[in-house]
C-alpha cells in the first residue's frame, strides 16, 4: 500500500502468508465473512428450533411443551446440525458449547444428553447471552447482580 500526502509519503507493505482456514480473529471481514459462511446455517433446521445468529456466536432455542416431543426434536435437530458441521467444518471451541433447559419451579426438568462430535454437550444453569446474564430458570439474580457491582463501581469511582 503507498499513501500519498502533502503531510507524508510512506510505503507500507505486510508479510504474505497462507491462510488455510479462517479469517484473522479482529479482521475487519471477520462478522461479514462469518455470516457469508453461515448463510445456509437456518436452512438446517427442520422447523421444530429456532437460530439466533449474532456475530460470531449461534444459538438455538427449542421449545415444545409435550416432552416427549421436545427431546425427540431436540434429537432430530442435533442430527441436522452434526450433517451440516461435519459437512462446512467450522471451527468450535468445546469450552464454549453448551445447552440450557429453561424451567420454572413446577415444572420437571427432562434428562437430555445431547452430543456432538461423539462428546456430550454440558449442561449450563447460567449464561450470558448478548450482554445479558440468564440462568435456567429465569429469575434474573446473575442479572440483578451484575448490574449492582457494575453500579457499586461507578459509585466507588466517583468517590474517589
Amino acid at each position: 500500500m503507498e499513501i500519498k500526502n502533502k503531510h507524508f509519503n510512506h510505503k507500507i507493505f505486510s508479510d504474505w502468508g497462507v491462510i488455510k482456514h479462517g479469517v484473522t480473529q479482529g479482521s475487519i471481514l471477520d462478522h461479514l465473512l462469518f455470516l457469508l459462511y453461515v448463510n445456509d446455517f437456518s436452512k438446517t433446521i427442520n422447523g421444530h428450533s429456532k437460530p439466533i445468529l449474532f456475530a460470531d456466536d449461534i444459538s438455538i432455542v427449542f421449545t415444545n411443551s409435550v416432552l416427549k416431543d421436545f427431546k425427540n426434536y431436540v434429537e432430530i435437530e442435533f442430527e441436522s446440525l452434526n450433517k451440516w458441521f461435519k459437512a462446512n467444518r467450522p471451527l468450535l471451541i468445546s469450552d464454549k458449547i453448551h445447552f440450557m433447559q429453561f424451567t420454572t419451579k413446577n415444572s420437571p426438568q427432562i434428562d437430555l444428553d445431547i452430543g456432538y462430535a461423539s462428546k456430550l454437550i454440558s449442561k449450563a444453569y447460567d449464561t450470558k447471552f448478548l450482554r445479558i446474564y440468564v440462568d435456567s430458570m429465569l429469575s434474573w439474580k446473575n442479572m440483578v447482580e451484575q448490574i449492582r457491582q457494575i453500579k457499586c463501581s461507578l459509585l466507588c469511582s466517583e468517590i474517589s
